[in-house]
């Protein structure tokens, strides 16, 4: 089992002392174009309030976060 695992809640961020690189959001978008898909693009303008996306050093998987920014 991983450290800090608990049965019953979710897998710990192999990953959560990584700093990101940049952050692309609703903003931004557009100068971070190269490295979206045309799905990532729409998602950044259909949902500008709740979609953005980190990229950190050494990652190896993608994930986006849903959760509404201030």
């Amino acid at each position: 089992m991983p450290a800090g695992f608990k049965p019953g809640t979710f897998h710990p961020d192999p990953f959560a002392a990584d700093k990101p690189v940049f952050t692309i959001t609703a903003a931004n978008y557009k100068q971070y174009a190269d490295k979206l898909t045309p799905g990532q693009q729409k998602m950044f303008e259909t949902y500008p309030d709740y979609f953005m996306k980190s990229t950190r050093p050494g990652d190896r998987r993608c994930s986006a976060s849903l959760t509404r920014r201030p």
